[in-house]
């Protein structure tokens, strides 16, 4: 097992100095916290912004330590949202089947739920936009963080619910 864990460590140092060296390190695109597709967490604490088969490492480190949910909870480890997003977040991880099920549809008590934390005052238009960019947002249907970020783009990105929406704070 021990030799099992050192060829694994001495392969990832490889490939990260042939990435690093290569220029193969980069940030990914529109990433502007310092983690990858991986989301945050103590995976994106250890490995960044790095794209590639990194993340993987870095998702599977965020999983089996669940310090995604930690972060997200108490705004650690990269997982920096407001306190409405982080309640946003830790809401929808408690309700994924059911948000995922009212998200495809446009409609029910979880969805207008997840509005109110997100102090949205239009419930329709953020109904609309949810159930519009349901493949969008829940494209990673394990991830709240990324789920809830996908959520703030789809209101960044609609005048109407970006002013019924209070994201800021």
């Amino acid at each position: 097992m021990h030799k099992f864990l050192m060829m694994v460590l001495v392969s990832l140092s490889l490939s990260v100095a042939h990435a690093e060296k290569t220029g193969g390190i980069v940030k990914a695109e529109g990433v502007k916290k310092g983690y990858g597709i991986a989301g945050c967490g103590f995976g994106s604490m250890l490995f960044g912004p790095k794209e590639g088969g990194i993340q993987i490492i870095a998702a599977t480190t965020n999983g089996s330590t669940y310090s995604q949910l930690f972060g997200i909870t108490f705004g650690t480890l990269n997982c920096e949202f407001t306190e409405a997003g982080m309640q946003a977040a830790i809401y929808l991880e408690s309700n994924r089947e059911v948000m995922a099920k009212e998200a495809a549809r446009g409609e029910g008590e979880t969805l207008v739920g997840l509005a109110n934390i997100l102090k949205c005052s239009d419930q329709s238009a953020f109904n609309k936009n949810v159930q519009t960019n349901f493949e969008k947002i829940f494209v990673d249907s394990s991830n709240a963080y990324t789920n809830v970020k996908s959520i703030y783009e789809v209101i960044n990105n609609d005048q109407g619910l970006k002013s019924s929406c209070n994201i800021a704070g």
